[in-house]
């Protein structure tokens, strides 16, 4: 921080693993059990302090996000514009702070994009105001943006690999013991939510199933290195179903890789696979891109 001015790197997310039980009728909502992990991929916060203002939201694509898109949306809208709402009724006095977010990640994209730049608005107004919050309070105020939000909250204050249960508020480290190479493939297609979930309520009717946090655990146990082997996802093929476009993209970027190497991410749309080093995954990115898909290489954020 300098002058009153604080600029932080919002991380994306992956879910190397998820595991989706069937809705709970009292909540209407589906547990999971899931593996995430933040990656450096990532969009730029930057918050001023505004003494004696009322502050300002901007938010706009970085000039080098892979997949610019215009910004259609209030800024009432966003979740960052909110988390920072949040946490002065949090405190209960104004936080009169110039807010501008710099994108990166896409949306409709299953990689946290707004969600990280909500919880990292929420760690960087505790800074930069000096309010002394812990990461179970800021936890507990994101959990009202989003599922994913308290796990970003707990990744930008030093827990970038956890185990996520219930409804996604319940975490626990996993931590890593070196870094995991990952190549991300970013379709054009998105993947609302909604429809992913009802295309996987369609594929479970009638049948009653828990989320499998036993299958969670043997992965992480099992750290890849290089390999996709067993990790999984239980929305990757209801998103298929639900955005076709989605299978093409899966099948264009399996035509380079291999399709036993491709995976998806939460709900999608972005698709991914682990390489063996950074190095080889800038090799395969390359190679993606030269066959006209949009891909990076990246790796999980280490504590």
């Amino acid at each position: 921080m300098t002058h009153g001015t604080l600029t932080l790197d919002a991380p994306a997310k992956v879910n190397l693993t998820l595991s989706v039980g069937s809705i709970d009728p009292t909540t209407g909502m589906h547990p999971i059990a899931s593996w995430m992990v933040a990656i450096d991929f990532h969009d730029t916060v930057r918050l001023i302090r505004d003494d004696g203002g009322h502050g300002s939201f901007a938010a706009r694509y970085a000039d080098d996000a892979p997949r610019p898109e215009s910004i259609d949306w209030a800024p009432e809208k966003d979740l960052a514009w909110r988390a920072w709402k949040a946490l002065e009724q949090r405190v209960g006095r104004a936080l009169p702070t110039m807010v501008v977010v710099e994108k990166r990640i896409p949306t409709g994209a299953g990689l946290g994009g707004g969600s990280s730049d909500a919880a990292t608005v929420l760690v960087g107004l505790d800074a930069l105001w000096e309010l002394g919050l812990s990461t179970e309070s800021l936890a507990q105020v994101s959990a009202t943006l989003g599922s994913d939000v308290p796990f970003l909250v707990h990744a930008m204050r030093g827990e970038p690999s956890m185990v996520a249960t219930g409804l996604g508020e319940a975490l626990r480290p996993a931590r890593l013991t070196e870094a995991i190479a990952v190549v991300l493939v970013l379709p054009t297609c998105k993947c609302p939510t909604g429809p992913v979930y009802r295309a996987f309520d369609e594929m479970i009717e009638g049948e009653t199933r828990a989320a499998d946090e036993a299958a969670v655990e043997a992965m992480i146990d099992r750290l890849p290195r290089g390999s996709v082997e067993g990790l999984f996802n239980d929305l990757a093929e209801p998103a298929m179903r639900a955005v076709p476009a989605l299978r093409d993209a899966a099948a264009a970027m399996g035509a380079v890789i291999g399709d036993d190497r491709v995976r998806v991410t939460g709900s999608g749309s972005t698709l991914f696979t682990v390489a063996s080093s950074m190095d080889e995954a800038a090799r395969l990115a390359e190679q993606l891109r030269r066959a006209g898909v949009t891909a990076l290489a990246t790796r999980t954020i280490m504590a």
